[in-house]
């Protein structure tokens, strides 16, 4: 339970910091917020219930109890899912993001402060 609980919590800071990011500093959105629920809805079930039945570790019965004051989720469980392994995967998925756009020619100092600006209409979108 505990693995599918910070699987989840991990991939929410790579979804959300691109959207806060877009807020407070307007640059343009990798994806649209529709379709990373979207995404969510169709990559984050599967993975989750492998996760819920993945055998037993080895050492599982030698281990105590829980006690009634700890937590499923615990301060060490958001801290290693949302500040290391959350970060990793933003830093890796940013990374991309800024390649993308200087593989392009365009420099961060160009998209920052670009936001929603920087898409044409779909209207005025030209055929390749």
């Amino acid at each position: 339970m505990k693995k599918c609980i910070s699987y989840v919590l991990a991939s929410n800071v790579p979804e959300i910091i691109p959207f806060l990011l877009f807020i407070a500093v307007k640059i343009p959105l990798a994806i649209e917020t529709i379709v990373i629920i979207l995404i969510d809805m169709g990559t984050d079930l599967i993975p989750t219930i492998t996760l819920a039945y993945e055998e037993a570790e080895e050492a599982i019965m030698e281990t105590k109890p829980r006690t009634k004051d700890d937590h499923l989720v615990s301060a060490k469980c958001l801290l290693t899912s949302y500040g290391f392994i959350g970060m990793f995967e933003n830093f890796a998925a940013f990374f991309a993001y800024v390649w993308v756009f200087y593989d392009y020619g365009e420099t961060v100092s160009s998209i920052v402060g670009a936001g929603i600006d920087w898409r044409k209409p779909y209207n005025e979108l030209e055929g390749e």
